[in-house]
């Protein structure tokens, strides 16, 4: 009887655990100048391993080689569009000091007065259910919208300053 009683109780709390569970958000703001965006993503320490598929010390932290690796990833997981196209990235900056994961920079400047698109395809490496909790920002870091960007979402449009 005690057994029983034991067991539907831990499948209870199983159960409990896993409806609680939650499939992974990362946060991420832009923020919206005249003649370009910066967009901040934090990413945690699982999200990184993911996005590099690799921990090469094994100690959670991002070393040199992923660093590079998570540069390249980012530069190509983060679409921002004007009028006359898809924009590179002016410059990546990642701090990797925080431990729990790191954070990202990435810095774009427009070529036109028109609308920007921005998609994150990169949502999609960090798994099928994960979500990114976007603040849109204007110049003078106050918020304009928020939005939650999950793995099939379409582009959002900014406005410009």
């Amino acid at each position: 009887m005690f057994k029983g009683l034991l067991l539907i109780t831990l499948l209870i709390g199983l159960h409990q655990t896993a409806q609680a569970h939650d499939p992974g958000v990362s946060s991420a703001k832009v923020q919206l100048g005249a003649g370009g965006l910066v967009l901040h993503l934090d990413l945690d320490r699982q999200a990184m391993i993911t996005l590099t598929r690799t921990d090469v010390t094994g100690d959670g932290t991002v070393d040199v080689p992923e660093r590079s690796r998570l540069q390249t990833i980012l530069a190509a997981g983060v679409e921002v569009r004007d009028a006359h196209g898809r924009l590179t990235p002016q410059w990546i900056r990642i701090d990797a000091e925080q431990g729990d994961g790191a954070s990202a920079e990435i810095s774009f400047e427009y070529r036109a007065a028109s609308p920007i698109l921005l998609q994150i395809p990169l949502v999609a490496r960090l798994g099928r259910d994960h979500r990114l909790y976007l603040s849109v920002l204007d110049a003078d870091g106050r918020a304009q919208s928020r939005h939650w960007i999950g793995v099939n979402a379409p582009p959002l449009q900014l406005m410009q300053e």
